[in-house]
């Protein structure tokens, strides 16, 4: 979709509240199926199909795909009736041709029809062009002097309540756990995820609302903590008997102090470090010095189990490198 920031990638509709962005439903796009005619009035289709289970009451806001007087009437005719806000696109059967004009109209200009407890307008806030705006919500013609710009007060309520789906695909954007892969099952599962930990963070935020308040990335903080909620148990009845130090030094970071057993990952730590040294050679480069200088040495650090050359092992303790001597405190 050239019009769009994201060209390509899978189609999803979606219903999301208008303040902040909690997605209550979505659908995804399938297209057409084989052997099939082309489907009309889909947007109607699509917009009372995710507001089916949500109840009345409810105003919906929508763009120009979305829009018509049919699906109006029969949002309003339903068992949880709701209301409908939204652009509207010029071929339209049932648009006045007056409302179409723009030659001979002044600018910051607005029009006002009613019909069936639906009202529709024509703003227009540049020379040559016209904004159509229907809605069943709206039933007078205010117009607000803001910026002495005329704007009626229906299209300033559609531009304060249609960027629900907007924010969602920000803010997903912002902390995602998505992956590059090649299976689009795979890709659509890791978003879903991407949506369920947005839609937790607003449902904790508006229960706890002193949560972290001084903090500005508090949303990063809590999805840290949902990963380590879900991975703990895991971690703590993991057999770490035949794990490699580094993942083994990962899991101490990861757990407190006071979750980690007495027998747990600090012997095994030692275990993995002997095991290492059995199998190392009797030499080898110092590994603070690196590959530039060279410095061969048979002698190791007792704490990382690393070659350490003369110049980067600890003078009162001959047996620790530098790093160990400060990390270790011995």
């Amino acid at each position: 979709m050239p019009s769009k920031p994201d060209k390509y990638g899978i189609k999803i509709w979606a219903l999301c509240d208008a303040k902040n962005g909690y997605c209550m439903n979505f659908e995804v796009y399938t297209g057409r199926a084989p052997e099939a005619d082309a489907e009309r009035n889909q947007g109607t289709r699509v917009v009372l199909e995710l507001t089916e289970h949500v109840p009345g009451g409810y105003n919906i806001t929508t763009d120009n795909f979305f829009t018509s007087i049919d699906l109006a009437r029969k949002l309003k005719e339903r068992n949880n009736p709701m209301t409908l806000l939204g652009t509207i696109r010029r071929n339209k059967p049932q648009i006045p041709e007056k409302f179409l004009e723009v030659k001979n109209r002044e600018l910051f200009s607005s029009l006002f029809g009613f019909s069936e407890g639906m009202m529709m307008t024509s703003y227009i806030p540049k020379p040559r062009k016209t904004v159509l705006v229907l809605s069943s919500s709206h039933y007078s013609h205010i117009i607000s002097d803001e910026a002495h710009k005329f704007k009626p007060e229906i299209i300033l309520d559609y531009n304060r309540t249609k960027g629900g789906v907007d924010m969602l695909d920000k803010v997903v954007k912002i902390y995602r756990v998505f992956r590059k892969s090649n299976r689009w099952t795979f890709a659509l599962f890791l978003h879903y995820i991407d949506v369920i930990l947005y839609n937790a963070y607003i449902l904790w935020t508006l229960k706890n609302p002193d949560w972290e308040v001084t903090t500005k990335d508090k949303r990063r903080n809590f999805i840290l903590e949902v990963g380590k909620a879900l991975v703990l148990p895991f971690i703590r009845e993991r057999d770490k008997s035949h794990l490699q130090t580094s993942i083994i030094q990962s899991i101490k970071m990861v757990l407190e102090e006071n979750t980690i057993e007495a027998s747990g990952p600090t012997e095994e730590l030692s275990q993995a470090n002997e095991d290492k040294a059995g199998d190392s050679p009797s030499m080898g480069r110092c590994y603070i010095c690196g590959r530039n200088k060279d410095r061969k040495s048979r002698a190791k650090c007792d704490f990382c189990k690393k070659f350490v050359c003369p110049m980067h092992k600890h003078r009162s303790v001959a047996n620790a490198c530098d790093n160990c001597f400060i990390h270790e405190n011995v």
